[in-house]
């Protein structure tokens, strides 16, 4: 991808711009947020649902001039569950 198209968030808002003023039928399905790994490559992650996210990761092994190698892979994964003390579904009852 060169020029306008290489910037996933600008690409991404293109296609937004397109859906709403109605030139193609589209369902959004969910934001994305920039974010940096550990060794400081950029990637987008958003959730689908309470139990769902997503991430789409730069392919970091794709060769210069490879063009059949994706330039982006999308994720999908269970969120982890948050760490504490399960709620209990049914309450305490003294008799």
């Amino acid at each position: 991808m060169t020029g306008l198209w290489a910037d996933p968030v600008l690409y991404v808002y293109l296609v937004n711009t397109v859906i709403q003023w109605g030139f193609m039928d589209a369902t959004k399905l969910t934001g994305l947020w920039k974010n940096k790994d550990k060794n400081g490559n950029t990637f987008l992650s958003g959730s689908l649902n309470a139990i769902t996210q997503i991430m789409v990761m730069t392919n970091t092994f794709k060769q210069e001039g490879e063009s059949k190698a994706p330039d982006y892979y999308m994720y999908i994964a269970a969120k982890d569950k948050p760490e504490g003390k399960p709620k209990d579904a049914s309450p305490a009852i003294d008799l």
